[in-house]
């Protein structure tokens, strides 16, 4: 099974099942079920609880696509005048809470994941990770 996890219907992707994020619907999930999980720009819109209920839905060889707000790589470049403020505002705001590449990239290896790919284009992170 592969799944999307959406914000809005914007968001689907062809050929996975797309899944509004919310714990009901996270839950709602069987456990090691997902060949393949997409989370593009949705893990600052769940808290850590769900994040760690949404790593448990990848099977054993699954794998997970995370992108993101590097929010240290925002502040970096807003203090030293290379992000006017104004502009980091949408980068920044609305989220349940702000990652990084490196918060992220520990949650997975700490659930046993081990990572493919690690890039921070910009201010965005792309994590492909594998559940051996």
């Amino acid at each position: 099974m592969q799944i999307n996890l959406v914000k809005s219907n914007e968001d689907d992707k062809v050929g996975y099942q797309n899944i509004p994020i919310s714990s009901e619907n996270i839950n709602g999930i069987p456990d090691s079920i997902c060949t393949q999980m997409s989370l593009d720009h949705v893990v600052d819109y769940i808290t850590e609880d769900d994040f760690a209920a949404v790593l448990k839905k990848i099977r054993h060889r699954g794998e997970v696509e995370i992108r993101g707000v590097d929010a240290p790589e925002v502040f970096r470049k807003v203090s030293i005048g290379l992000l006017e403020f104004s502009h980091s505002l949408p980068l920044l705001g609305g989220k349940v809470r702000l990652t990084s590449m490196g918060s992220v990239r520990s949650v997975l290896e700490n659930m046993g994941f081990v990572t493919e790919i690690a890039a921070l284009h910009e201010s965005f992170y792309y994590i492909k990770a594998k559940r051996p």
